[in-house]
């Protein structure tokens, strides 16, 4: 885990020289995405009359996030269709074949926004293409910022969510049959902060482990 080593007089020396330094500037967080505090979870229909739940795990990507400059934020997901998990092994090793994911010949999902822009408090709108199944098709969906927080071992975390829906068909999957076109997705991520938001002119470092 990546951890400011930066100590009680560092971060007093810091607070003090951002509110009387001109050299101080504002600029663009980066997150990595905590896999184990992150969640992208999926339903489907099954015959018409009830649903389905799955969930990939292990999320990878990044986010870099500045509320007062929106023109540099940008996120980025990546998830093995091999990590599938429907609570049926059986049913995952389907999901994975040719009738559905084709996990062999397009091994992972992608997501990466092409704008994002605030629509209220927290909340924003999202554009960007997902990449699956070999297709790649434009989304726009609403995200809502979900909190802040500096852990007990001096990491800065935020967390986003989004919820949506796609249709299978819109990327080349055909197999129509027991399940449904339509797909809901539900996606909540917890990043950690690998970049600091503020620089110094001086050239002052954080050090990390």
């Amino acid at each position: 885990m990546i951890r400011t080593l930066l100590n009680a007089f560092s971060v007093g020396a810091i607070l003090i020289g951002m509110l009387t330094n001109p050299g101080w500037s504002r600029a663009a967080e980066t997150y990595a995405i905590d896999p184990d505090h992150s969640s992208i979870t999926f339903r489907i229909k099954h015959l018409g009359i009830t649903f389905v739940y799955g969930v990939f795990p292990n999320a990878d990507g990044t986010y870099t996030f500045d509320d007062a400059d929106l023109e540099n934020a940008s996120i980025w997901i990546k998830v093995k269709v091999a990590d599938i998990d429907t609570g049926n092994e059986k049913r995952d090793q389907d999901l994975q074949g040719p009738n559905f994911f084709d996990g062999k010949k397009f091994p992972f999902i992608i997501f990466k926004s092409l704008s994002i822009t605030a629509s209220d408090a927290d909340q924003y709108v999202v554009a960007g293409e997902i990449t699956l199944h070999g297709e790649t098709r434009q989304i726009t969906v609403q995200a809502v910022k979900t909190g802040l927080y500096q852990d007990s071992a001096g990491e800065y975390r935020s967390g986003f969510e989004t919820r949506f829906s796609i249709r299978r068909s819109d990327f080349g999957m055909q197999y129509m049959t027991a399940v449904a076109d339509k797909v809901a997705l539900f996606v909540s991520v917890e990043g950690v902060r690998v970049e600091s938001s503020m620089s110094l002119s001086s050239g002052l470092k954080k050090s990390f482990r």
